[in-house]
Formats: C-alpha cells, structure tokens, sequence
C-alpha cells in the first residue's frame, strides 16, 4: 500500500496544473466531456502500462532530447490549430463524438510520452518489488488529474465564450511548446 500511495501522490502532485491537465481542460472546453476523458484515460493506462513494464529501457531507446524536441513541436503545433480554427462549424466538431475522442487520446500520449510523470513511474517500478501497485497508483494519480480538468474545462464552457477559451489555450499550448524548446538550448 506503501508504493501504491508514494506513486499516487508523486504523480497526482506533479500533474496538478502540467500541461496535460492543460491540455484535458482546453479540449473538455470545447468537446463533449465522456469522448475527452475516455481519449485520455485510454492513453493514460497505455503509458503508466509502457512505464511499468518497459521500465529504464526507454530511456535507452529513445534519447531525452528527442522526447522534448517532439513534445516542444507537437505543443506549437496544437497552439497554431488551435488559433487556425475557423468558427464556422464549430457546434459540428463538438457533437462529433470519435473526434474528441482520438485528438484526447493522440494528445495526451504524446504529451506524457516520456513527461516527468511517466519517467516517474518507471523509475519507482524499476525499484520496487510491486511494480502493479506503482502502476495503479500513477494511474489513479493521472486519473483524479485528468478528472478534474475535464470538468473545470466543461465549467468555463458556461463562463466563457468558446473563442475566447480556444485563444487561451492556443496561447497555452504555445508558450508551453516554447519552454520545451527553450530547455534545450
């Protein structure tokens, strides 16, 4: 029980106001809440799964650098998108329920992909004698995480205009992608 709380409350703890729980908050913003959280908590269980069993051998075959190379360019790209989008249409894309889904889904794997929660949970499987309880307790910590940003993100839907909202987290998603970037040299 011991390993299942350290990984929650390390994992949680990180998460609280990343990117990611950004990244959950903006799409359930503007998309049907269930496709959201379902897109993101799929991509959740397959990266704490990859961490739990793959362990340090990611970090050998994919080199840190590309990770945030990637991350810092797929975070730009979804800051142009998402300034890029027309209004037109809009009450079309938020009904349709298998878009939100797969862009929740692509998004969050390729923003965790090799985060410091993901890195995290590998190392804390990679020193316990329980790697199942530091698995379920990082998706638990990811899951209370991504929760709660789908629902502040479905709350501003009712504060706030959806353009207004979509500029805001365009401008997130940029400047997130900046600092990635900027980290590297």
């Amino acid at each position: 029980m011991k390993i299942f709380l350290t990984a929650f409350s390390l994992v949680a703890l990180a998460e609280l106001g990343d990117k990611t729980q950004i990244l959950v908050l903006s799409l359930a913003s503007r998309h049907r809440l269930a496709p959201v959280l379902a897109g993101s908590m799929s991509a959740m269980l397959i990266l704490v799964v990859i961490a739990v069993t793959v362990g340090d051998l990611f970090y050998h075959l994919m080199p840190p650098r590309l990770i945030q190379w990637g991350v810092g360019l797929l975070f730009l790209g979804f800051g142009v998108w998402t300034f890029l989008q027309k209004d037109d249409g809009e009450e079309e894309k938020i009904h349709n329920e298998k878009s939100p889904y797969w862009v929740a889904f692509f998004s969050f794997f390729f923003a965790e992909l090799g985060d410091k929660t993901q890195l995290t949970t590998m190392l804390l499987a990679a020193q316990s004698a329980n790697p199942l309880f530091v698995g379920l307790g990082s998706a638990a910590g990811l899951g209370l995480v991504i929760l709660l940003g789908g629902v502040l993100g479905r709350q501003l839907n009712r504060l706030f205009s959806p353009r207004l909202i979509r500029r805001v987290g365009g401008a997130v998603f940029v400047i997130f992608g900046l600092i990635s970037l900027w980290g590297l040299f």
